[in-house]
């Protein structure tokens, strides 16, 4: 158990976190910007993703659809992400619970 050890932050959380993506999906999606704006060290992109994604312990393969919204940030001359969002495009599949 890791419970005494420190929660995992900043750089080392995000490959924790994309590490446990790539080891239980294949995603295969395609990217199409539809808007970006620089002001300064401040910019922003807006794109849509469409593809297929793999659940790799079941072999389940849907269709996926996504909104994206990418905000980055320059620090000492280097584009860095900020924040990424991302939300399907399908409609809900029901009341939440």
């Amino acid at each position: 158990m890791r419970e005494n050890l420190p929660a995992a932050v900043g750089t080392e959380a995000l490959r924790a976190a994309y590490r446990q993506v790539f080891t239980t999906l294949k995603v295969d999606l395609r990217f199409d910007i539809q808007q970006t704006e620089v002001s300064e060290d401040m910019a922003w992109l807006r794109a849509t993703s469409k593809g297929r994604i793999r659940t790799l312990a079941t072999g389940v393969d849907t269709a996926e659809s996504f909104n994206d919204l990418v905000i980055f940030g320059r620090e000492r001359g280097m584009w860095k992400i900020r924040c990424y969002l991302y939300a399907s495009n399908k409609p809900g599949t029901g009341t939440p619970q």
